[in-house]
């Protein structure tokens, strides 16, 4: 009896002993991960040997995004135009405005010359020209732009043209196109995702139409995150790596999109100036489609640089016609055809 009692409380104790030991191996195993996860371990600042809050980290991500684009074939658009295609379409719950928002959750990508979307372009996102007399806050001046205006207007004078203006911040302050507008009888499209200096646009009555929108990178409409910093807003690759400025979302459209819901393929004087996404929309843009006569792309935010750029309009049948500098800085680079 007692050697069975004996052999009992052996077993309780060890039982227990092993008990204890396990409790303290995962209170050790919890403590260690504890540990791993305190703020101060630099190592969760490092993705890819990169430090997340650097500008080499946002480059990389720039790169092995466009890596990871190509592996997708984000050039080969899955294009819906059919009645078949929209049938699809419904069937699998893939309403507009989730299409609108790009293909980061969804194998279909909308094209930019999808009649659905055209449609909802020209019924939902564009605002008609104002009949309204200007409410400038300068109105006597003959120019708005930032000094490239002699550059600009010097090759297209004539009356009743049709401008683009993306990044048009108030529709005012640098405009590149007021001037074409208010002394030359010309319209045009203006586009501006910040939707505090778009509305302040909204209130100078242009006499062109607008969208609180940008232009996409790629050829479907997409949704991004747009940082509001003043005249320097654009559109941000990564998320939270940068709070200081207040961030919005903004519904991005292919130029092709917009020229369609206006009815129009020719563009007289098209002004790119979107802080560093001018060749993504430059890519987008199907020069076999649209006619184009005469640009000015900014090129001190581009990645690929200023002559990136110009390579780029080379090969599409554009030459240089001036330069635009800041100090020794190049700022807008013009293209005529």
């Amino acid at each position: 009896m007692f050697r069975r009692l004996l052999r009992t409380r052996g077993h309780v104790f060890v039982a227990l002993l092993t008990g204890t030991t396990l409790l303290l191996f995962l209170l050790h195993t919890k403590g260690t991960a504890l540990k791993e996860k305190t703020p101060n371990d630099h190592s969760l600042n490092n993705v890819d040997g990169y430090d997340v809050f650097s500008n080499d980290y946002a480059a990389h991500r720039r790169k092995r995004n466009r890596e990871d684009e190509e592996d997708r074939g984000d050039n080969d658009v899955n294009v819906i135009i059919s009645d078949e295609d929209i049938v699809n379409m419904v069937k699998q719950n893939l309403s507009l405005d989730k299409l609108l928002q790009g293909p980061a959750r969804l194998t279909v990508k909308l094209a930019a010359d999808n009649h659905e979307l055209v449609e909802h372009v020209r019924k939902h996102i564009l605002i008609p020209p104002s009949q309204l007399p200007y409410n400038l806050e300068e109105p006597d001046k003959d120019s708005w732009d930032q000094g490239q205006g002699d550059l600009i207007y010097g090759s297209i004078r004539h009356k009743d043209g049709f401008f683009v203006e993306a990044g048009a911040f108030n529709g005012e302050y640098l405009s590149n196109s007021l001037h074409l507008e208010k002394h030359l009888g010309w319209t045009g499209l203006l586009v501006e995702a910040n939707t505090k200096q778009f509305n302040l646009m909204k209130d100078k009555h242009r006499k062109a139409w607008l969208a609180n929108a940008c232009l996409s990178t790629k050829p479907y409409p997409m949704q991004v995150t747009f940082e509001q910093n003043d005249v320097f807003g654009k559109i941000v690759e990564i998320p939270g790596l940068s709070e200081k400025h207040e961030m919005q979302k903004a519904q991005c459209i292919p130029l092709l999109t917009f020229m369609l819901a206006l009815n129009k393929t020719t563009i007289d004087y098209f002004s790119l100036d979107v802080e560093g996404s001018e060749m993504g929309v430059l890519r987008t843009i199907p020069f076999d489609k649209l006619d184009i006569k005469f640009l000015s792309v900014e090129v001190n935010h581009v990645e690929e640089g200023m002559q990136g750029v110009i390579d780029f309009m080379k090969g599409h049948n554009y030459k240089v016609h001036a330069t635009y500098s800041q100090g020794a800085i190049p700022v807008d680079v013009m293209f005529i055809k």
